[in-house]
């Protein structure tokens, strides 16, 4: 085998390597952080809540679970949750007496659109989250309707090696690629493997 196809073959089992590393990373459970809640509320007609507020890193993920008996807007937001008070009160001090009324969460909603990371109108929520960067995150639970929302609430974090769909993507690039790499010393060993001569009676001594 000439210098080339043998320096391509050995880059191909370094990266088919890697690739089974990253698959074994992305097969490890996670690992409960300890952070988790569930309970009981009430959110008013025309109102919103944030049942939780946290800064997350991507070895971080956020399970939430929000079940009501009425219809409401849940949003998982990447911003805190003092940035978006402190934005209402600044845009709406003395129009109502309630900073967290619908109305201003979709002005804000509107003018920071590129926060929401998910969204969803149910009456069952549950999402898991995993931010790509270090990140405020905030969760948000809106009633747009005339009655009040009775909601059940769940989260919990729990802490991660490595984020597991991104290092199980990077595997399944890598393995085959690395493979197709080293078809060539793949031959070349079974090539010499079949010029090898075996022991036994019919090999002349």
């Amino acid at each position: 085998m000439n210098r080339w196809l043998a320096l391509i073959s050995r880059i191909g089992t370094i990266i088919t390597s890697i690739g089974l590393a990253f698959l074994l990373i992305s097969l490890i459970p996670s690992s409960s952080s300890g952070n988790s809640a569930q309970y009981n509320d009430q959110v008013q007609a025309n109102m919103f809540h944030s049942p939780f507020a946290s800064i997350m890193t991507p070895q971080q993920v956020a399970t939430f679970t929000v079940t009501s008996d009425r219809t409401v807007d849940v949003y998982v937001l990447e911003v805190s949750n003092s940035f978006l008070t402190n934005w209402i009160v600044s845009h709406y001090t003395g129009k109502y007496f309630y900073t967290n009324n619908v109305t201003y969460l979709k002005s804000f909603l509107g003018n920071f659109s590129q926060s929401i990371a998910y969204s969803q109108s149910t009456t069952a929520f549950d999402y898991r989250y995993t931010p790509t960067k270090v990140t405020n995150a905030t969760l948000i639970v809106s009633n747009p309707s005339s009655s009040e929302a009775l909601i059940q609430i769940g989260w919990k974090i729990t802490q991660q090696v490595a984020p597991a769909s991104r290092v199980a993507t990077l595997a399944d690039w890598s393995i085959p690629i690395g493979l197709v790499l080293a078809i060539p010393w793949f031959i070349d060993l079974y090539q010499r493997r079949a010029r090898k001569p075996t022991s036994g009676a019919n090999v002349p001594v």
